[in-house]
């Protein structure tokens, strides 16, 4: 995400998301950052906030299943970005 690099501090990046069209559903946890989806059990930075991207659905699994996009971005103790992750789910109806 050029728009947000590296580095950004939470707080202009909280501001960011709250202005991007579509992005909804912001959680902040100024306490930890998001769990690691490589070692079970650690996080990322020590800080976080997550968006609600959006939801898609697909012709490929015949629409029955929606997909919903969030995005996490973790911060070092001096609440400077330091990771961006995009997250997929997939729910069925």
């Amino acid at each position: 995400m050029t728009q947000i690099p590296l580095g950004t501090h939470m707080y202009e990046a909280i501001h960011f998301a709250k202005k991007k069209k579509g992005w909804s559903d912001i959680k902040i946890d100024d306490a930890h950052g998001y769990p690691s989806n490589v070692d079970f059990g650690t996080f990322v930075g020590e800080k976080h906030f997550s968006v609600h991207a959006g939801d898609y659905r697909s012709i490929l699994n015949l629409y029955f299943f929606v997909a919903d996009v969030r995005i996490y971005f973790g911060f070092n103790e001096n609440s400077e970005l330091i990771d961006i992750r995009v997250r997929k789910e997939i729910d069925s109806l």
